[in-house]
């Protein structure tokens, strides 16, 4: 797949601009309320500091983003060239810092908001107390209850709330002797708290993104996505998950455990089916019970599943197929299983014709692979069928054998609760080769081996023939 240079480009200067309008928020947010944030202890110098320290991180981000000659001088690059997906990996890595800067911005402004709002009610109830009491020796026991009590409730023990300097400041005596709340220009910290905006930050990203799913710093980024009808529904992007599964760390791990665990039992791994020598104790089959690894994650939307199948197995056939299977007329995945993921990473329902199973399909954004969803009876006659699957496609693509038997990538179970109206979504689903990727076909078939109503209409404006249509 071509893309344009000019594209790339634009996603660049979309990272700048939308770092720079963030970031100038915040310091006019800073600025604005200079005075009031440096009456309150080292507030103006944390929260300066952070964000300094923040810009100085996106600046380095944005170096690795720089643009070489190959998108200057060409209009179009191809989808798998390095430097294009290395760009669009720094893009995605801008965004989601982005992101995180927006959150806990957010988060630190309703913490110290919360702390000041105490601050105040604190203020104002011994304001109330003191003007009650009648005797010094009432007043001093109300001072040292309200002392510690404001310590603890507003967790601000570097602030005594009752020192002079600070209750004179913040209040005064009337006529008749009672503390007063002040309303003259010294009274900086409550008088602007009374006039502070809500001054959190938008996050100017799509909605329909969980950008709270961190990346795997070791691996490729990965935006778990929800797909939208045309009604404005939220679905899953049943790729996405697979392949943030895929990608994060916790799957590198157990995979490491898994394959230990293999080695630990006497069993090495292997594609071929040698149950002839079990006997032997030379090798074995893979058994699903231990070959299956499970993957939970979740952020403050929705919380996810991935059950893998034979993933040590399924790993080592991608590795044989992307090195020795591809054919002239499909080009090889020269990143391997990195490729795979991003392929797997943008993925929309499919409505292929012909087919009456009533199985859902998706397909990825690139066509090169399509998900199927499996009946549990088709599931379970792949379980146990797998150690001749394996045995079958390793054979034919190692020694460069012809066959029919269309190649299967992964089998998952994806599981998926929203927790916002507690929908939820589970599907045991297989990733296979979309036969026609990057083919001119002229004609698609359909054939079962029966004649007894399989007949399609030729005049369809992309038909798919069957039996009937072939013997006429």
């Amino acid at each position: 797949m071509k893309i344009k240079c000019l594209s790339v480009t634009a996603k660049r200067v979309e990272a700048l601009k939308l770092a720079e309008t963030i970031f100038t928020e915040a310091s006019t947010f800073l600025k604005e309320h200079e005075n009031y944030l440096r009456n309150s202890n080292d507030a103006y110098e944390i929260i300066s500091s952070f964000l300094d320290e923040k810009k100085h991180i996106f600046d380095e981000m944005v170096v690795d983003f720089a643009l070489n000659e190959k998108f200057i001088k060409s209009e179009v690059i191809d989808s798998k060239d390095k430097d294009y997906l290395k760009a669009m990996d720094i893009f995605a890595k801008c965004r989601q810092f982005l992101f995180n800067f927006i959150r806990k911005w957010n988060e630190y402004y309703l913490k110290a908001m919360d702390i000041f709002a105490k601050c105040r009610q604190f203020l104002f109830n011994f304001i109330r107390k003191w003007n009650e009491c009648k005797t010094t020796q009432e007043l001093v026991q109300l001072a040292r209850k309200r002392t510690n009590s404001a310590i603890v409730s507003a967790n601000v023990s570097s602030v005594n709330l009752l020192e002079p300097a600070y209750v004179e400041d913040l209040s005064f005596r009337d006529s008749t002797g009672n503390l007063r709340l002040a309303s003259s220009d010294s009274n900086l910290p409550l008088r602007e708290l009374k006039d502070i905006p809500l001054s959190q930050i938008s996050i100017p990203l799509p909605k329909n993104y969980h950008w709270e799913l961190e990346f795997n710093d070791d691996g490729i980024p990965v935006i778990v996505k929800d797909m939208l009808d045309h009604k404005g529904n939220t679905h899953p992007d049943i790729g996405s998950i697979i392949a943030y599964a895929l990608s994060c760390k916790s799957y590198y791990r157990k995979k490491k455990q898994l394959r230990e665990y293999l080695c630990d039992q006497g069993e090495p791994l292997t594609l071929r089916n040698v149950a002839c020598e079990n006997a032997s104790g030379l090798h074995s089959s893979p058994k699903d019970a231990n070959a299956n690894i499970e993957i939970e994650f979740d952020d403050s939307r929705a919380h996810y599943y991935v059950k893998i199948y034979f993933a040590e197995h399924f790993d080592l056939l991608r590795k044989a197929i992307f090195i020795d299977g591809e054919d002239q007329f499909i080009p090889i995945f020269i990143d391997g299983e990195d490729q795979f993921i991003r392929s797997l990473g943008t993925s929309g329902s499919w409505y292929p014709e012909g087919g009456k199973s009533g199985a859902s399909f998706f397909r990825t954004q690139d066509e090169r692979f399509i998900f199927k969803q499996m009946s549990s009876i088709e599931l379970e006659c792949f379980r146990k069928c797998a150690p001749n699957y394996f045995d079958y496609i390793y054979t034919a693509v190692t020694e460069k054998k012809l066959t029919a038997l269309c190649k299967i990538y992964g089998v998952y179970q994806v599981a998926y609760r929203n927790k916002q109206d507690n929908q939820e979504f589970k599907m045991d689903l297989l990733v296979m080769e979309f036969l026609f990727y990057r083919r001119k076909v002229k004609q698609l078939w359909d054939l079962k081996g029966s004649l007894r109503n399989r007949y399609a209409s030729p005049k369809a404006s992309a038909p798919v023939l069957l039996d009937e249509n072939l013997v006429q």
